[in-house]
């Protein structure tokens, strides 16, 4: 007769697979590290990262790869069998929060969209089912001629497959003129850059490819940034946003604003795609820093940011 701890049997009592699963490692005093191990000596391979999403719920087995490991755990733990598969939910929806690409169908975020549709052939468009953004954190820096001259874009990404290896940074900036210098700041290293200047009076388009320090497995995070430095050109910058493809989880915007520049008015605001009309949701006040700044959370896909008024 097989005896089975009563904490174990809570747990499954709770319907949790993660509750079930962080007690029976608890049981059976193994760590992490030893049960990805285990799984790799019978062919089945999950990182140790992975094994402490489906711990703490973040998580669950749901690839073919990682149902396979379900059964093995049972076995490892030394687990009644179905002790798992019982309490494992039906699969997730799919899909991740935001991508760092424009998505499929550029035209809401991007226009003209052949612009950046041909910006990206040139360099790759990333599968967006690879990758996800956790939070955004991005800097512009306004110059006394109102023009940008420093822009520093933040990502913390998450891979949802294996072997994501880059992240690609979209940007348009006022006018034609190309960046003097782009920096990978954070996380990696920069591979191609390629530019669009239009017809020589349009906004400037630029992606840049970001190689990562290391390559991501399933579930794995990374911090990225890339700076982006401009001679001051002259042409009035009027706002600062970034664009979500899907629903985002966070995004902090930054504006520094040169002293002896300060614009009138600064506003937050929302555009359901590049089509529809800016809508002001809140006026940002400015202290003696002359900075900006918006903190959005569960921001719904659009183009979200600040537009400012020079006079």
């Amino acid at each position: 007769m097989t005896v089975v701890d009563p904490r174990l049997v809570h747990a499954m009592r709770s319907g949790s697979f993660a509750q079930t699963l962080r007690v029976a490692l608890a049981v059976s005093g193994l760590t992490l590290e030893q049960v990805r191990d285990a799984l790799a000596e019978r062919d089945v391979r999950v990182s140790a990262v992975t094994l402490s999403y489906w711990v703490r719920g973040r998580t669950q087995p749901e690839r073919p790869a990682s149902l396979r490991a379900v059964p093995l755990l049972e076995d490892i733990l030394e687990l009644p069998e179905g002790t798992l598969s019982t309490v494992l939910p039906a699969p997730r929806p799919r899909g991740p929060r935001t991508h760092i690409s424009v998505g499929a169908d550029p035209r809401a975020l991007w226009q003209p969209a052949d612009r950046i549709v041909g910006l990206l052939g040139a360099i790759g468009a990333p599968d967006p089912e690879r990758l996800c953004v956790e939070s955004a954190h991005d800097r512009h820096v306004i110059g006394a001629d109102r023009s940008t001259v420093r822009m520093t874009l933040g990502l913390v990404v998450r891979a949802q497959a294996n072997g994501v290896d880059r992240v690609l940074m979209l940007v348009e900036h006022a006018g034609p003129s190309t960046p003097t210098a782009v920096t990978v700041t954070r996380g990696g290293v920069l591979g191609r850059v390629r530019t669009d200047t239009g017809d020589g009076t349009s906004d400037m388009l630029l992606a840049a490819e970001i190689l990562l320090d290391q390559v991501l497995e399933r579930g794995d995070t990374a911090p990225v940034e890339c700076e982006f430095v401009f001679d001051p050109s002259g042409c009035p910058e009027h706002g600062a946003n970034r664009r979500f493809p899907q629903p985002g989880r966070q995004y902090l915007l930054e504006v520094d604003f040169d002293p002896t520049a300060r614009p009138a008015r600064c506003l937050r605001i929302t555009q359901t795609s590049v089509q529809a009309e800016p809508i002001d949701v809140g006026e940002v006040r400015m202290g003696r820093s002359a900075t900006a700044h918006t903190v959005l959370h569960d921001l719904p896909a659009g183009i979200h940011g600040l537009r400012w008024e020079w006079d």
